[in-house]
């Protein structure tokens, strides 16, 4: 059985993981000057396509931390 200390860095850094890509489109439609996406779809494509999935989890690292 894991201790709770471990057991909630466990679940922080899972849950961390898992939102990022969350956050880093949220930071793109926050960005100020001519929106350059139409919606979420169009964001996702656009990124994939221009920066691979590792664009997806910058910055994980210092969110988790």
């Amino acid at each position: 059985m894991l201790s709770p200390f471990v057991a909630s860095a466990l679940a922080r850094t899972v849950g961390c993981i898992a939102i990022n890509p969350l956050t880093v489109l949220e930071t793109r439609f926050c960005m100020p000057g001519p929106r350059q996406h139409k919606n979420v779809f169009t964001a996702v494509k656009s990124l994939y396509k221009n920066e691979g999935p590792k664009a997806f989890w910058k910055g994980t690292l210092p969110s988790c931390i």
